[in-house]
């Protein structure tokens, strides 16, 4: 995949406000986001954090898939950043997965 443009999506959670989240056999989505023309999309599953690309579609393609541990009593950010280089997984800000999106397809 040849990434145009660079960009970032994050979003926090509180497991307190989040009681669902991470945890077994609840699915939750996060939220959508674009890469140029391609759809994205941040969903968990159980403790499980995934970041998907045209979801639901014929060239469906995860690019993350990873277990989540993280304390159950603060606020927690994920962020995900892209360029033609990289597209990386930060959680509380530290460096979680980090992936060449020209391997990609």
């Amino acid at each position: 995949m040849i990434i145009k443009s660079p960009g970032s999506v994050a979003f926090s959670f509180t497991p307190e406000k989040n009681p669902n989240a991470f945890k077994d056999d609840n699915n939750v989505f996060w939220c959508n986001f674009q890469i140029d023309n391609t759809t994205g999309e941040v969903t968990s599953e159980g403790k499980t954090l995934l970041l998907t690309l045209n979801k639901n579609k014929q060239n469906e393609f995860c690019i993350f898939k990873c277990d989540i541990t993280f304390d159950l009593s603060k606020k927690h950010v994920v962020i995900f950043t892209w360029s033609n280089e990289k597209v990386c997984l930060y959680f509380d800000g530290q460096l979680n997965q980090s992936v060449d999106p020209r391997e990609f397809y």
